[in-house]
């Protein structure tokens, strides 16, 4: 009777594991896809103060189309 136990307590140790490593996965995934979204605002905040402090150095016309851009 306790063999059979142990059986199924190895079943289940088994679906644990296997479930741990899935959601460590998962984890790094999202890390990895959070840190791109990161990376992607930044750059387009960089770009977006440049374009405007540049704006304030050009001509109102040119500025106008350089924002646009």
């Amino acid at each position: 009777m306790q063999y059979i136990q142990q059986e199924k307590l190895h079943v289940i140790r088994e679906t644990i594991l296997q479930r741990k490593e899935e959601f460590a996965e998962n984890k790094r995934e999202d890390l990895a896809t959070s840190h791109n979204i990161y990376t992607e605002l930044t750059t387009f905040r960089f770009d977006l103060l440049t374009t405007y402090s540049d704006s304030l150095l050009m001509e109102k016309e040119l500025a106008n189309e350089a924002v646009q851009q």
